[in-house]
């Protein structure tokens, strides 16, 4: 006997669907981003309580320090590492929480399973709540207001200024914003307007030049990590490698980290899922001027991060937030008439968030357990 409930609740989930898709996908979002963030165990990378004290004013221009310039208005001085987490899920899920108003601002309606999948995806949502410790969630932030911007208003002074101020932030929180989602914004914006795009532009090369002359901190990973942990009442693990090396140590340590511990291979099954994806994707005959580049290849700029840092996975995860949200722009067509697409999409969904080095780690740690 079929259970009367089921068709019931099915046609509820489609008439909103058909009314209301931005709003499924705004709070469905953040479900599934809480979702990935409880598969995380709600335990935020370890520099994300070194990132929480990071300020301007206290270690100088240091990059990655804007998220603590910024929290340090309302954070006490002093803290204890339980404190410091729940402060980092706090800002988290609300810098997800308005990622997916813009995300649902910006979809314009042309395909509504496409937010299913936008959803379900292990490279979305999910994976924006696992890793928003490692502040990709605020980059990503800032690359949604863009395009909310670039696609919902008209040019003026001051929406040109919020695109520049927005244009700096990404990188302010984290560098890999420049090859991560600075190339996308670039290209949106100059769909959009010519006024946006010497916005994006000027605010990309400014930022990639404050960054290099004053991103590395001069004192060193020792008094670094004093002024980090002075901040917590109880021992902390403070992460500085980053934030006092040079470009030359991160692509020496990067290379050896891929190829001679085995990085690659273990990211493998995310570049199977992303070139899957991608294949759903195809491009709209009428959807914008001819450009000399394939969105696409716009969308893959995070794996050019692959050659400065060994969270290959994770730069796999960011191509695909990249795809999703040409598809929700409509400059890419999502198209799933083969069903051999939809039921390779449905099963990625089932091994969690594609994570940062092990692509699925979840069942990837499951079968090496299994097989040890």
């Amino acid at each position: 006997m079929i259970n009367p409930f089921l068709p019931s609740l099915k046609n509820r989930f489609s008439s909103w669907m058909a009314g209301s898709p931005g709003a499924v996908l705004g709070l469905g979002g953040l479900t599934m981003s809480f979702f990935g963030l409880a598969l995380s165990k709600f335990r935020p990378a370890d520099f994300a309580l070194t990132s929480l004290y990071l300020r301007y004013q206290e270690v100088g221009f240091v990059k990655r320090g804007l998220l603590g310039t910024i929290a340090s208005t309302f954070i006490p001085n002093q803290i204890s590492a339980l404190s410091g987490r729940k402060a980092v899920i706090a800002l988290g899920m609300a810098a997800i929480a308005l990622t997916c108003f813009a995300l649902a601002s910006i979809y314009k309606g042309s395909s509504r399973i496409l937010v299913i999948f936008c959803l379900i995806s292990p490279a979305m949502y999910m994976q924006m709540g696992y890793l928003f410790g490692f502040l990709d969630a605020f980059c990503f932030l800032s690359l949604s207001l863009i395009v909310l911007i670039v696609n919902r208003l008209r040019p003026s002074v001051p929406a040109v200024a919020l695109v520049f101020l927005l244009g700096l932030a990404g990188p302010f929180f984290h560098e890999i914003y420049l090859l991560a989602f600075f190339p996308l914004s670039l290209f949106l914006a100059e769909r959009s307007s010519r006024c946006y795009s010497f916005a994006v532009l000027v605010s990309g090369v400014l930022a990639a030049l404050i960054i290099s002359v004053f991103g590395s901190y001069e004192g060193g990973a020792e008094l670094l990590r004093e002024v980090i942990s002075s901040h917590y009442i109880d021992s902390v693990k403070v992460s500085t490698f980053e934030l006092t090396s040079s470009l030359s140590e991160n692509a020496f340590g990067t290379t050896a980290y891929l190829f001679f511990i085995g990085e690659f291979l273990r990211s493998l099954p995310g570049v199977v899922y992303l070139i899957f994806l991608a294949s759903c994707f195809r491009r709209v005959a009428n959807g914008y001027r001819k450009l000399f580049i394939d969105p696409r290849a716009v969308a893959f700029s995070p794996l050019l991060l692959s050659f400065l840092g060994g969270d290959s996975s994770r730069w796999i995860g960011m191509a695909c937030m990249n795809l999703f949200v040409l598809g929700l722009v409509d400059i890419l067509h999502f198209d799933v008439r083969n069903r051999l697409r939809v039921v390779g999409l449905s099963f990625f969904t089932f091994m969690g968030p594609i994570g940062v080095g092990a692509s699925f780690p979840i069942v990837y740690w499951k079968i090496v357990q299994m097989l040890a």
